[in-house]
């Protein structure tokens, strides 16, 4: 685990939220200081700070989060070999103690590694106090191996959506390449009335703000929201009736030329653009 230029910014975004109380975090493991030379000075230039002052080039990413706000954050682990503050299996729910503790949760890079990430998500979702924040910064696209699981988009529209007690702020599909990450801002595939289908060439990371608006947040196994539609009007189309009815052949031709063409046209992106204003990170007007 460890924060990077795509980690750092969703930080620094984070950190424009309203009524945002970063002394109160929690984070999920202690994370490494991956920052780029670049983005490092940049941010030393729009703090005002000196090389000297503030580095930012220590093994762990404990300045750079205080130089945000967030100083001395709680560590949760499952062991304590990082400097764990708090000792948690996010495999089990969270102890009373820890509900509604904190106004500021992230996890960037953790819930991959747990093996109930249903019990990992509700953990996030609980460890957060009423009209405070999750940041989650997670596998996307290309990172088979690297833990248990690579995330859709829509898990974390449906955890994070009205009934569970959140409301996402921002959720990001970030592509990871050497000269510079492309980021897009994605829409709910519930709003869209479909998939939203995308296929990558470059590792991807998905990165959610979200904010508690409701304390009823109670465990919840929301469904994906296409096969909701298709169960509510129990229909099929004629010209889905017509593709079930084909040799197979056929469909699988279909499948692998028209489909792709189709979901490449439907969710063609336009690339996110930061730019700082008066020493923080925005998102520009397009």
């Amino acid at each position: 685990m460890g924060i990077d230029n795509a980690a750092a910014k969703m930080l620094l975004l984070l950190r424009n939220e309203p009524g945002i109380n970063l002394g109160q975090s929690v984070m999920l493991g202690r994370q490494h200081n991956y920052l780029g030379p670049l983005l490092r000075r940049r941010i030393q230039t729009e703090f005002g700070l000196s090389k000297k002052s503030l580095p930012l080039d220590s093994k762990y990413a404990d300045e750079f989060l205080s130089l945000l706000g967030i100083n001395n954050p709680h560590i949760l682990d499952v062991s304590d070999y990082e400097g764990a503050t708090v000792l948690h299996d996010l495999n089990t729910p969270i102890p009373p103690a820890l509900t509604g503790k904190y106004s500021t949760v992230i996890d960037i890079g953790a819930s991959e590694h747990v093996y109930n990430i249903s019990q990992a998500l509700q953990n996030l979702k609980d460890l957060c106090k009423l009209n405070g924040y999750v940041l989650i910064i997670s596998p996307a696209n290309n990172w088979l191996g690297h833990g248990f699981y690579q995330f859709s988009p829509e898990l974390f529209f449906r955890s994070f959506d009205t009934p569970s007690g959140f409301k996402i702020r921002n959720l990001f599909l970030i592509k990871l390449k050497p000269s510079g990450d492309i980021w897009y801002e994605l829409n709910d595939p519930k709003s869209m009335g479909r998939r939203g289908t995308i296929i990558t060439k470059r590792p991807c990371y998905v990165a959610v703000i979200a904010t508690k608006v409701s304390s009823s947040t109670g465990q919840s196994q929301p469904q994906q929201s296409d096969y909701e539609s298709a169960w509510a009007e129990q229909s099929i189309s004629k010209l889905g009736s017509l593709y079930l009815n084909m040799p197979w052949v056929m469909r699988r031709l279909i499948e692998l030329t028209i489909i792709p063409a189709k979901n490449r046209l439907k969710n063609k992106m336009k690339p996110v653009r930061f730019q700082w204003v008066e020493g923080r990170l925005v998102t520009k007007k397009r």
